[in-house]
């Protein structure tokens, strides 16, 4: 290339000072320590410096209409080795916190611990199903001594596990849903504002629905066994649901060869019992499950 074109990316050190537009932004030096340049001797010409890294600028920003532009003269290469290891880093999280706090960019469900602090060491991602929202909160797998002693955290033994940590943490949602553990299938009402907890190393699962859904499962009161019999499964909200059906014995015993998922793709489907010869003659019965709201239905079927 020609060497106009060329960059020299050599990381500079020297003392970290914040302008006074930076601290505007609320940028705080302290906070930022151990932060070194990416290019030597840049200066802000039209932007607006907020930070200084030695003789170079290391944040520069520029107001272009209701926007920013915000230009980074700083590396963050070394910032998933640094979290990895005792989730060090915390230098980068408050540089790009303050920035996009500042900028308004903000996250739409914020997850806090139980000193009201965002949850430190997790991932939290969303996604569509049907006309449900799935939140998922992922708790970093470290080590039950790095916690022990926080806020919110109970230590117990597990016969299977060994110690295991359980965080208590709140949700604060954009807005009110119909909300229910996914997992635990519990449904936890109207709400905005989510009071849960989440194993260390597991995930808390969430759905999130604008309406409340209820199911509905009929059939014939009785059949011949060895008879396919058909059931008719409805949901009172239009749009994809995943059923779990269950099928329970004469003694109450879950039948797992009869288990079934389906995918509910409008308001209605169908759900088939395939009995056999030799099942034992009584009441049966079949329960359907919305995995993702927690509405249930059941309904009762003798088999002769």
């Amino acid at each position: 290339a020609p060497a106009s074109n060329k960059r020299a990316f050599k990381s500079g050190d020297g003392q970290l000072v914040v302008t006074d537009e930076g601290a505007r932004w609320g940028l705080d030096a302290k906070d930022l320590s151990g932060l070194v340049s990416a290019e030597p001797y840049i200066t802000a010409a039209s932007g607006t410096s907020l930070i200084r890294i030695g003789e170079t600028d290391a944040v520069i920003t520029h107001r272009i209409g209701k926007g920013w532009t915000i230009y980074l003269n700083t590396l963050f290469d070394k910032y998933p080795k640094l979290r990895a290891e005792k989730f060090g880093g915390a230098n980068y999280r408050a540089l790009v916190d303050a920035l996009l706090d500042h900028a308004g960019v903000r996250p739409a469900v914020q997850v806090l611990s139980a000193d009201g602090k965002r949850l430190a060491q997790a991932q939290v991602a969303r996604y569509r199903f049907g006309d449900a929202e799935i939140l998922t909160v992922v708790k970093d797998n470290v080590a039950v001594a790095g916690i022990v002693g926080r806020d919110g955290v109970t230590i117990y033994n597990d016969a299977a596990l060994g110690q295991i940590a359980r965080q208590e943490i709140t949700i604060k949602l954009p807005n009110k849903f119909y909300v229910t553990d996914v997992r635990s299938g519990k449904r936890l009402g109207y709400t905005d504002v989510v009071h849960s907890s989440v194993v260390v190393g597991d995930a808390a699962v969430l759905s999130l629905s604008p309406a409340e859904n209820k199911l509905a499962l009929s059939g014939p009161p009785s059949s011949s066994r060895g008879e396919h019999v058909a059931f008719t499964l409805s949901s009172s909200v239009a749009g994809l649901r995943l059923i779990r059906c269950h099928v329970f014995g004469p003694d109450g015993s879950m039948l797992p060869a009869y288990a079934r998922n389906l995918l509910l793709d409008n308001t209605a489907t169908t759900f088939v019992l395939p009995s056999a010869l030799n099942d034992l003659a009584g009441a049966y019965t079949i329960r359907a499950t919305d995995v993702v709201t927690g509405a249930t239905a059941e309904t009762k079927i003798t088999l002769k």
